[in-house]
């Protein structure tokens, strides 16, 4: 578990010993009063956080807590980071509802963009999350709506997606439950919504394969096979 502190650290906590005990501190750059966010890809290897005024990321091994990658997206501030359950995308989601998809490959000393989407809410994004088979991603905004779209957002935006409203003013946090039977939002006005969630709850056996290649990954490939 890592934890963030204002005092410009990172707390990573080990579990796995039974205690709440530290176990490693970073020290990073103190994003701005407003955008925290951490991810743990699904295998534990790396550890990304917003820093720098809430327009870098920074990826971490945690091996060792070196630092992996340093994805500097300066123009656009970062409102959450999330690794998508098939442990290839690293999924930015910015203040201005722009969804960027980041290719995160060890073997490549740099990151790449996969695809960006404008849109993905009207008014500012308060959270997002991607359902745990990684099919849907969910977002939440403050223009009231709760929005499940395709993960990958194919042909028309509106196509791809359906919208809901239920919160007096906006949901704050949207949390979909491992089953995904139901998804839950939490707003700040009006406590804890619970949805039934109808969408498909197929776990696939090899969540890795669920992935657009890019087209340099395609090349690659093809060299390899030469």
């Amino acid at each position: 578990m890592a934890v963030f502190y204002k005092n410009a650290k990172i707390v990573i906590f080990n579990l796995e010993l039974g205690e709440m005990k530290p176990v490693k501190n970073i020290d990073y750059e103190f994003p701005n009063s407003q955008n925290f966010s951490l991810s743990f890809s699904p295998d534990g290897a790396y550890l990304a956080n917003i820093s720098s005024n809430a327009n870098i990321v920074t990826v971490w091994e945690t091996r060792n807590f070196g630092l992996r990658w340093y994805i500097d997206l300066t123009g656009e501030i970062i409102s959450k980071i999330l690794f998508a359950p098939n442990g290839h995308d690293l999924l930015v989601l910015t203040t201005t509802g722009r969804l960027k998809y980041l290719r995160i490959n060890p073997l490549l000393a740099e990151v790449e963009t996969v695809r960006e989407q404008f849109g993905v809410t009207d008014l500012e994004p308060t959270d997002f999350t991607v359902s745990p088979n990684n099919k849907f991603i969910i977002c939440s905004g403050k223009d009231g709506q709760i929005k499940v779209y395709d993960y990958f957002m194919r042909g028309e935006m509106i196509a791809s997606q359906q919208a809901f409203v239920g919160h007096l003013q906006y949901a704050s946090k949207v949390c979909l439950q491992e089953d995904m039977r139901y998804l839950y939002t939490v707003g700040p006005k009006n406590g804890i919504y619970r949805w039934a969630f109808f969408g498909d709850r197929e776990m696939p056996l090899d969540l890795t394969i669920l992935y657009e290649k890019t087209q340099q990954e395609i090349q690659r490939e093809e060299l390899k096979e030469q």
